[in-house]
């Protein structure tokens, strides 16, 4: 098996699978990116995202469906409490940064020519 990009995010994508999510440590009842698997799975989840955008930009074609479309225009509709005059920021940031990565996540995932068995 040659070790290009599509194989690269196609291994990287079975580790986190296979391995990332399955590392449990002891835990003093923290929260949020203080547990432990959920460092592995940003770990693992911001090298996909970056396999993504590399491929991107050695295609130089961005591939999108419609239905990524629809989900950015779900994400757009989820910042709209953001306008509301008593809204806090503080407290909708890391919900924003996480949505930011999945929407993220799946256009990388576009990116890629994937076939059926794959």
């Amino acid at each position: 098996m040659q070790l290009n990009l599509h194989n690269l995010f196609k291994i990287t994508l079975f580790l986190f699978a296979a391995i990332g999510m399955h590392i449990a440590t002891f835990t003093t009842g923290s929260y949020g990116l203080f547990l432990t698997f959920n460092m592995i799975s940003w770990v693992f989840v911001s090298l996909l995202i970056a396999y993504g955008f590399r491929q991107l930009a050695k295609s130089k074609k961005i591939r999108t469906t419609d239905f990524l479309k629809y989900v950015l225009a779900g994400f757009l509709l989820l910042l709209i409490p953001l306008l509301y005059s008593n809204s806090s920021t503080f407290d909708f940031l890391p919900t924003f940064f996480g949505l930011c990565a999945g929407v993220l996540l799946l256009f990388s995932l576009y990116q890629f020519d994937f076939s059926k068995e794959e």
